[in-house]
């Protein structure tokens, strides 16, 4: 889309350079007056077999160029815009691109942990506080805090999943080819 904005700023830039260029054209016309018509103040009477033909020609020469170049400077100015712009689209692409990696790189991870670490660990606290409570060893209060402990480790997993599996679609969507 940027592309398409600097390449239509260029083309203003040609269309307006064209303006100041001088200018030729050559016309024909063909045509048949039917009845009586004067000419040099005789009466003639014409009929269809009677055509008139001619040729136009018009020489088109920019008298005052200060008008058209200050036109021509200010589409070169739109260009350039233009053409900032798009830079400054791609520099800041090229930084989100840069941003994303570094955060897919630190979610994976965190992934990583909680995959080998803190799941299996959540499910030891559940196993050994759920035994705990039964044998009576726990009141009911620390065995909820102990259940609470590894709901929050896996929650804190599907969180890092998420986060994860957004940092993915959108570098896909920034990787992927324009159609």
């Amino acid at each position: 889309m940027v592309q398409q904005q600097v390449a239509a700023a260029q083309a203003e830039t040609r269309a307006v350079q064209a303006q100041g260029k001088p200018g030729l054209s050559v016309g024909y016309f063909n045509q048949s007056l039917i009845g009586p018509q004067v000419v040099d103040g005789v009466t003639r009477n014409y009929g269809v077999a009677d055509r008139f033909h001619g040729v136009q020609a018009t020489v088109a020469v920019p008298l005052v160029p200060g008008p058209q170049k200050a036109r021509v400077q200010a589409a070169r100015l739109q260009e350039q815009v233009a053409a900032t712009s798009h830079s400054r689209y791609r520099a800041e692409l090229a930084g989100r691109l840069e941003t994303l990696l570094t955060q897919h790189a630190e979610q994976q991870q965190r992934l990583a942990f909680y995959e080998q670490t803190g799941l299996p660990q959540a499910a030891v606290i559940t196993r050994v506080a759920t035994k705990a409570f039964k044998a009576g060893e726990t009141n009911y209060s620390e065995y909820l805090l102990s259940l609470d402990r590894a709901l929050r480790l896996r929650t804190d997993y599907l969180d890092a999943l998420l986060q994860h599996n957004q940092t993915v679609i959108e570098l896909d969507f920034l990787l992927s080819p324009a159609e």
